[in-house]
């Protein structure tokens, strides 16, 4: 499988707005996708993440962690029953493996 190398951010959102991994997390609109996608990548920058690292285990153990956590989802989804759902979906392990 060809590996993307992305070199700057807003690609990476971009990129991440356009494929189906939020909409399987049950965030149905592109703005909240958006959305996401921008606060997710800002949260990557501040750990320190490096995009050229992306593919990484630890990377990956980073996004997770980030999408757990209850800050991503207040910045996503101001409503607590749009943020329980998608708490509920990010905390299925063998989803986000799917992902």
């Amino acid at each position: 499988m060809p590996r993307i190398r992305l070199d700057r951010w807003d690609l990476f959102v971009e990129f991440l707005s356009r494929t189906p991994f939020f909409r399987r997390l049950t965030i149905p609109t592109s703005d909240k996708i958006r959305d996401a996608a921008e606060v997710l990548a800002e949260n990557l920058q501040k750990a320190k993440v490096k995009l050229v690292d992306l593919s990484d285990k630890t990377a990956y153990a980073t996004v997770k962690y980030i999408l757990r956590s209850e800050k991503f989802l207040k910045q996503v989804y101001s409503g607590k029953e749009a943020r329980d759902r998608l708490a509920e979906m990010v905390v299925d392990d063998e989803l986000m493996e799917d992902l």
